[in-house]
């Protein structure tokens, strides 16, 4: 390799990891002559084996022609036929897999499942892709799929019988990140999810666009193989304050970061049960827009002592007045509250002007 090629590559790969560094390392890999390139691969891979594989992005219609295709861990897929891409590119080095609103389809997605050379996949991502129960049925029949940590199914039509394929699917033992957003989940389906002997490593779980109802919220705070969650999305499902009462009492919900709960229409009442939510004292992240809440709700949640650790709150598309926002700066339980959305709500600019003034340290989006 020549002087100034290695110097360039050296400096590359002695930044902090980041999805723009790693495509400047492979412009430089494209741009070696011949005689360097394999000498510049095997060391841009010796040293990239610390990088986190979800930055090590190469798009799959780069695959035939790219110097720096076995650099990839995660690929993304669009309109390329799936059939020839898998039989005519090596895959066994990629971790992570994505494809992006194509038509996949539950055959697309059963010969994905099907190879022994995406056995080493640990991100598994198809939004939007057409998949139905049939698609999971391939998956819970799957030898290979062993290894996944994250599965993001959103959009599609998977249902309540297709979350309990998957929460009987040993495969997914490793499984931590769990999205089925927009899915025609119903709330009894999440019963199958608590009750799983096989998925209970989960921290993050996003089931936004549902039917989740009382039902479910009941099952989820019932279950304890849900006790490791940290992020739990359940924004534009049919949640009520019954079934915000069941959360927020569970003795599972403990290790809770951040909650998104907007556009559920559950009212004051439903914020009250958040702030009598005394198991959830790591909350830092608190989703309740469009949610038919008014000052009442600020107040509520500004007398609660075991939301000290909040710093995001988003209030967008209430009624929310500036009296209201002031509770909540002003609270002596909410230390670390610092950034707030209010984006369709009475405060306006010049309220924020003023309470700036005051609190030049506070984050606010009107937007």
């Amino acid at each position: 390799m020549s002087s100034n090629s290695l110097q360039e590559l050296r400096a590359l790969l002695h930044h902090a990891p980041s999805e723009e560094g790693f495509k400047a390392i492979c412009r430089c890999i494209e741009a070696l002559e011949e005689e360097d390139l394999g000498v510049g691969v095997d060391y841009a891979a010796e040293h990239l084996e610390t990088w986190p594989d979800d930055v090590r992005v190469g798009l799959g219609s780069a695959a035939a022609t790219a110097r720096w295709w076995p650099l990839v861990r995660h690929c993304l897929l669009y309109e390329e036929d799936l059939a020839s891409f898998l039989s005519l590119h090596p895959t066994d080095h990629l971790r992570g897999l994505e494809f992006g609103s194509n038509m996949l389809g539950d055959d697309g997605f059963a010969l994905v499942v099907s190879l022994p050379q995406l056995a080493a996949l640990t991100t598994l991502k198809a939004a939007n892709c057409g998949l139905t129960q049939e698609g999971l049925d391939a998956l819970q029949d799957s030898e290979h799929m062993t290894r996944l940590t994250t599965l993001h199914l959103p959009d599609n039509d998977i249902g309540a019988e297709g979350l309990g394929i998957l929460a009987q699917c040993p495969q997914l033992a490793k499984l931590t990140a769990l999205d089925l957003s927009s899915n025609g989940v119903e709330g009894w389906g999440l019963a199958s999810l608590a009750q799983s002997e096989h998925v209970i490593r989960l921290t993050v779980l996003k089931l936004n666009e549902n039917d989740i109802d009382t039902e479910g919220m009941e099952a989820l705070a019932d279950a304890p193989n849900m006790a490791g969650l940290e992020t739990l999305a359940l924004s534009d499902n049919a949640v009520d304050p019954e079934g915000l009462e069941a959360l927020a009492t569970s003795r599972h919900m403990t290790r809770l970061t951040s909650l998104e709960l907007s556009g559920n229409g559950f009212g004051d009442e439903g914020a009250q049960a958040l702030a009598n939510a005394s198991n959830m004292t790591r909350l830092r992240e608190l989703d309740l827009a469009d949610n038919e809440l008014s000052d009442e709700s600020a107040e509520a949640l500004a007398d609660a002592r075991h939301l000290s650790s909040l710093t995001t709150l988003d209030l967008s598309i209430n009624d929310i007045t500036v009296d209201g926002l002031a509770a909540l700066i002003e609270s002596p339980h909410l230390p670390r509250l610092t950034e707030f959305f209010l984006g369709d709500t009475h405060v306006s600019e010049d309220d924020v002007e003023a309470l700036l003034s005051a609190h030049p340290n506070l984050i606010f989006h009107l937007d």
